[in-house]
C-alpha cells in the first residue's frame, strides 16, 4: 500500500489537482461598435483589452461599464471625443466641440458595477474623460481637453487613482460627490486641478500651472503646489 509520500500517489494527485484547475479565460477585445452604435457596453464582468484607437462623434459616449468585477485595459490606445481645450494667459480654460450635442462621457462606470480597475491609455476630448457612479480604480492614464472634468466621481464612488496625468481640463478631478485617493500624479494646465472635500487625499503628486490649485480642502500628503494662479505656492505638504 503507498504511503503518504509514495512518488506514484503525489504524482497521481497533482494530475487530479490539475486536470480540476479551471481555464483562464482569454481577455474580451473591444473595437468600435458597427453602425456607430455608441457607446460600446460592458454587461458582463471580466478582462477587458482594446485593440484599436475610438473615435467617437460630438455628444456620444465611448463606454459605459455596468458590471462589477471588470477590468477594462486601454492597451496604450486613446479614446477620443471631438473637444479641443486650451488655457489662456489668465489661466482660463476655454473648450469646444460639444455644443449643443448633450453629454458625452468617455468611460462611464454605473451601478451595479463595484471594483471595476480601468488603465493603461488617453481620454481625451469629453465633457467628461471618466465619469464614475460607483467605486473603482485608475491607473496610468493620461486624461485630457475635456470641457467639464478629466474625472468625475458621481453618487458618493469611491476611487483610488495613481499615475495619472491630467491636462488642459475644465476641472482635472472633480470630487464633491465622492472620495479620491490620488498618489503619483500630475495635474497641470487644467482650470482647477482638484476640486474635493477633505475625505480626498492627494499623495505624493505635483500640481502647477493651473488657474485654480485646489477648491475644497482635501488632505494631502508628499505633493508639490506651485505656479497657479491661486494657490500659487510654491508649497510642500
Amino acid at each position: 500500500m503507498p504511503t503518504l509520500f509514495d512518488p506514484r500517489l503525489l504524482a497521481a494527485l497533482a494530475c487530479a489537482a490539475m486536470a480540476g484547475t479551471p481555464a483562464v479565460a482569454e481577455p474580451t477585445a473591444l473595437q468600435a461598435p458597427p453602425g456607430g452604435a455608441w457607446p460600446i457596453g460592458i454587461d458582463r464582468p471580466g478582462h477587458y483589452v482594446l485593440r484599436a484607437a475610438l473615435v467617437v462623434p460630438a455628444g456620444r459616449g465611448a463606454i459605459r461599464v455596468t458590471a462589477p468585477d471588470v477590468v477594462l485595459d486601454l492597451a496604450g490606445h486613446s479614446v477620443s471625443g471631438p473637444g479641443e481645450c486650451r488655457l489662456n494667459l489668465r489661466f482660463a480654460i476655454s473648450c469646444r466641440g460639444h455644443e449643443g450635442q448633450g453629454a458625452a462621457l468617455g468611460i462611464s462606470v454605473e451601478p451595479p458595477a463595484r471594483a471595476v480597475v480601468v488603465r493603461n491609455g488617453v481620454v481625451r476630448g469629453f465633457e467628461s474623460g471618466l465619469s464614475l457612479a460607483a467605486d473603482g480604480r485608475l491607473e496610468r492614464l493620461d486624461v485630457s481637453h475635456n470641457s467639464l472634468a478629466g474625472v468625475e466621481l458621481r453618487g458618493g464612488a469611491r476611487v483610488d487613482v495613481s499615475e495619472l496625468r491630467a491636462e488642459l481640463n475644465d476641472t482635472a478631478l472633480y470630487a464633491a460627490d465622492g472620495r479620491l485617493r490620488v498618489e503619483r500624479s500630475q495635474l497641470r494646465f487644467n482650470g482647477i486641478a482638484l476640486w474635493a472635500d477633505p475625505s480626498s487625499v492627494l499623495a505624493d503628486s505635483v500640481v502647477s500651472d493651473n488657474g485654480q490649485a485646489l477648491k475644497g480642502m482635501p488632505l494631502l500628503s508628499g505633493s508639490r503646489i506651485s505656479a497657479n494662479g491661486q494657490n500659487a505656492g510654491p508649497q510642500r505638504f
